[in-house]
């Protein structure tokens, strides 16, 4: 009779141990699975084109007036609101040459660089949302 007992004891002691063992492979699994699906991401770009100002009427006026870039605050919110994430941005600029003498031939030309248009770069998980 003194072995089904040490059985038993056996057992006892092996088969928490096993279930634990189990368990905690199980977790690793399933974080190993979200970390492994985290590491892919998606990418958008968004474009905001700037505004001349409405000052200008005639072509020279226009390379000589000042463009600015729109208040972007409302979609940089609508984007984190969708998990995405600002991770880039940069500002392409454009040349213009105004001429300050007779319109008749060219004279005085001036460079003008102003923003054309600012390009945001953004990310988030790919599959999460």
């Amino acid at each position: 009779m003194g072995k089904p007992q040490k059985q038993e004891l056996i057992i006892e002691k092996i088969l928490p141990i096993f279930n634990t063992l189990l368990l905690a492979g199980i977790f690793i699994t399933l974080i190993l699975i979200f970390f492994n699906n985290r590491s892919k991401w998606e990418y958008q770009t968004i474009e905001f084109t700037a505004k001349e100002s409405d000052t200008a009427f005639s072509d020279n006026q226009k390379a000589l007036s000042y463009k600015t870039i729109p208040d972007i605050s409302s979609k940089i919110l609508e984007m984190g609101q969708e998990h995405w994430e600002l991770v880039g941005s940069y500002l392409e600029n454009e040349t213009a040459y105004p001429n300050f003498g007779n319109s008749e031939y060219v004279t005085g030309i001036q460079p003008n660089v102003r923003p054309q248009k600012l390009v945001l770069i953004f990310k988030r998980p790919q599959g999460f949302f």
